[in-house]
């Protein structure tokens, strides 16, 4: 059941997801956008699969450093108090897998893009996931199988996402945010960050079938 106040709830995250998902398809003043930022790397290497993963390492670089997007616009309106280090981690992070998508070629208002990129913040418990509501797919037939899924399925998938992400938040010291701001900087390092950011980045090559 989720509860009203401070505390980061599964529901809190999917709107925070969407939220942010959202604001990466566009421009904020000097912030391009995922489909931007994508065009700037395509061509610029011997492949499209050397372009997305010059695209990775870059975006690995931000989150290391952390705090990137603070001056993101509409940062301070997110649709949940997420320490400011924490929410510019994840909001590169969502747009480095919308970039990717596009380099794929993959329709980004399509519903089942979103969850695919949804799905690739989860890592490899993408398949986990899947699995628990009895889709088994292979690596290749993601979208595929999303397109045979009722829209109910997709609302589920989507929720299981979000409690992961919270597993992921609690992990580090952020369920209960009032009390995590103040210890945030001790709780999750740039080497934490950096780790996360690239298995995210590799995953969403994987689902979006870059080569």
């Amino acid at each position: 059941m989720e509860r009203e106040g401070d505390e980061l709830t599964v529901g809190k995250m999917e709107r925070l997801l969407s939220w942010t998902y959202e604001r990466v398809l566009e421009s904020h003043g000097p912030i391009s956008s995922a489909a931007e930022i994508a065009e700037s790397y395509r061509g610029r290497r011997a492949s499209l699969l050397k372009d997305a993963r010059a695209l990775v390492r870059w975006q690995v670089a931000k989150t290391a450093g952390a705090g990137f997007a603070a001056g993101f616009g509409g940062l301070p309106t997110m649709p949940v108090a997420l320490p400011v280090e924490m929410a510019s981690v994840l909001i590169v992070q969502v747009r480095m897998i919308v970039a990717i998508a596009h380099l794929g070629g993959y329709d980004l208002n399509d519903d089942r893009v979103k969850t695919l990129c949804f799905l690739c913040l989860c890592g490899d418990g993408a398949r986990t996931i899947l699995a628990e509501l009895g889709t088994e797919v292979t690596k290749r037939a993601l979208i595929n199988a999303l397109e045979r899924l009722p829209g109910k399925i997709i609302v589920e998938i989507n929720k299981k996402v979000g409690f992961r992400l919270l597993t992921k938040f609690g992990e580090r010291g952020a369920i209960n945010l009032v009390r995590a701001i103040p210890v945030l900087g001790a709780a999750v390092g740039a080497g934490t960050n950096a780790v996360w950011t690239k298995q995210i980045g590799n995953q969403a090559i994987r689902v979006f079938e870059i080569a």
